[in-house]
């Protein structure tokens, strides 16, 4: 794993090294992107990866990270590369972009050829399938969201230097009658959004905002509507499937 940015990067926004040690900005910008990488479901560089999945009885394989490159697909078991004519990778970086849906299809090269040449076929009309089973498909290949000259997204760099800034400035504690960082500790209470006078009743929001329209674990790590945007734009989504060979105890 690499780093998105670099100490260099910190340093051009004003942290020098004697308030900001090159140890210290290096720990918070591997912990940082750490976060990143998981509050997105995906990491942004090329990674070499050799997947072994359940078959489902489709001609489809979905990955969880965008495709640049397959090296071999072994079908429904076999020991031998499936013939690169047989199917098709989804991982373009241009128009039509298949970063959002990278996937791996299979294909008949030749509909009127011999049986005897075919790869081993199974299904309704002969076609080929991921045939079902338990990790009975291997893939290898490299995997990432990157940009189409292999680089990280401008925007998770942005993101990621904000939040290692971020971090870095605000201390978890400070020493004993010094101010906190950041001014005055905030009210427990929010602003008062309702009062009946006449009643005597106040009803208080919630502190820094309401938490609703917050991104779901993460109203703890940062407020920075910035970073909060980048995160749900580069989020992948979640996969769902039926297993294809449920367990029975």
């Amino acid at each position: 794993m690499t780093d998105y940015i670099t100490i260099a990067d910190v340093r051009a926004e004003g942290l020098d090294a004697t308030e900001y040690p090159d140890a210290e900005v290096q720990a918070a910008i591997e912990t940082w992107q750490a976060f990143l990488i998981r509050a997105c479901r995906q990491w942004f560089e090329p990674i070499d990866l050799t997947l072994e999945v359940d078959g489902t009885n489709s001609d489809t394989i979905h990955t969880g990270v965008p495709i640049i490159s397959i090296e071999y697909v072994k079908l429904n078991g076999d020991s031998a590369n499936l013939d690169t004519d047989y199917y098709k990778v989804y991982n373009s970086r241009s128009y039509p972009d298949d970063r959002r849906n990278p996937r791996i299809k299979l294909v008949m090269a030749d509909e009127e050829g011999s049986i005897y040449t075919r790869p081993w076929a199974y299904g309704r009309g002969g076609r080929m399938i991921f045939r079902k089973g338990r990790k009975n498909q291997t893939i290898k290949g490299v995997f990432g969201f990157t940009e189409p000259d292999g680089s990280v997204p401008k925007l998770i760099q942005r993101a990621l230097l904000k939040l290692v800034i971020e971090k870095l400035t605000t201390p978890l504690y400070t020493a004993a009658g010094s101010p906190p960082p950041g001014g005055s500790v905030p009210p427990l209470l929010g602003p008062i959004i309702e009062e009946r006078t006449d009643g005597h009743q106040r009803k208080f929001g919630q502190a820094g905002g309401e938490l609703k329209p917050r991104a779901p674990g993460l109203s703890g790590i940062t407020s920075d509507q910035e970073i909060l945007d980048i995160i749900r734009l580069y989020k992948a989504p979640i996969g769902c499937a039926t297993p294809a060979n449920p367990s029975y105890s």
